[in-house]
């Protein structure tokens, strides 16, 4: 049998081919332009695009994305040295992995951020999807949405691909849209996986959809020292790992890119220049614990007011060997007296 003859359809200049069905329109990309990549946070965090940033619980998620706000809003060099292309951008940082808006509030003041350039989105029942969202990008000068985390803002099942996919395409429109960078906070998994940027809570299509992962790794907790590694870029190389210390509520030390070698002996010394901030935050806990039990997500507000990092509280914890017991809520509790003095600890 004899094959077709085959004729290239070229388009006119409106991306139309002659010739061709009237249902069936396409576009060249010789009729496109070109585009470079547009960045909040050069190489690291794109506009226009989703970014995801995970890690384990209490790995400081949170108060390191407050921080690039900080800088975004501000204009002040991100942690590699470069800087925000924009001037005089606004956020929109949508959080219930904090607590109560009153502690982001205090975080932003303790980090010296303009608060009137972070905002928050009013109202219940807030999705991915929602045309909220769209209209928030559109206000002012907003280039930078953040949710947090994200699974609190999910309207369908984050494990199915379809729903996945379908949620996170329209916040991806939402994006492109307004030219913003748009992150979404996510937990690891219980388990690693062999692939990093797949370690992250939910359909591997998540990952698929965004154009950066960032993972903040926790190594041990009884440390402030985090690490920032970039498991994902698909518009320019992997970012080099950056290491940081968790220094109070919202505030965070610098340290610079970090080799795996360098890792182990950044958190032994840490943990011995971090010895007198947990006898601090023991003694702070046993004057709270020696009246009452406290509910989890009471006593950590608390113990942050006065100053004290989540990682010095869970040393101090494990140290104190506070347990928690449920009675509706996780408590915590003192051991009896005889089992412990804060002296010896």
């Amino acid at each position: 049998m004899a094959r077709k003859s085959i004729v290239r359809l070229v388009p006119d200049t409106n991306g139309i081919a002659p010739g061709a069905p009237d249902d069936y329109l396409f576009e060249s990309y010789a009729n496109i332009p070109e585009e470079e990549p547009s960045w909040l946070w050069p190489g690291v965090i794109p506009t226009s695009a989703l970014t995801l940033l995970e890690g384990d619980p209490s790995a400081g998620k949170s108060t390191f994305i407050m921080d690039i706000l900080n800088r975004a809003v501000r204009g002040l060099p991100f942690p590699d040295g470069s800087m925000c292309p924009y001037r005089n951008i606004e956020a929109i940082y949508q959080c219930t992995e904090v607590g109560k808006p009153g502690i982001v509030s205090k975080i932003l003041g303790n980090a010296g951020t303009p608060k009137n350039a972070v905002h928050l989105i009013k109202g219940e029942d807030l999705t991915l999807s929602d045309a909220r969202i769209q209209r928030g990008l559109r206000e002012g000068n907003v280039r930078v949405l953040v949710i947090d985390p994200m699974q609190q803002y999910f309207e369908g099942d984050m494990n199915n691909a379809s729903s996945a996919r379908r949620e996170l395409s329209i916040l991806n429109d939402f994006a492109v849209e307004n030219d913003a960078a748009v992150i979404l906070i996510r937990h690891f998994g219980k388990e690693k996986k062999r692939v990093a940027q797949h370690d992250g809570i939910g359909s591997v299509d998540i990952s698929a959809i965004a154009r950066s992962i960032l993972q903040v790794d926790c190594e041990d907790l009884h440390s402030p020292i985090r690490f920032l590694r970039q498991a994902k870029n698909s518009y320019a190389p992997l970012a080099p790992d950056l290491a940081f210390e968790m220094c109070g509520l919202g505030k965070i030390n610098w340290i610079g890119p970090v080799s795996e070698d360098d890792k182990a002996p950044l958190i032994d010394e840490a943990k011995r220049e971090a010895a007198p901030k947990a006898a601090a935050a023991m003694e702070d806990m046993f004057k709270l614990l020696q009246e009452r039990d406290y509910p989890a997500e009471e006593i950590f507000p608390l113990l942050i007011g006065m100053g004290h990092s989540r990682a010095t509280i869970l040393r101090a914890k494990t140290e104190m060997n506070i347990t928690s017991v449920k009675r509706g809520r996780w408590y915590w509790h003192l051991p009896v007296e005889e089992d412990f003095s804060i002296s010896e600890a």
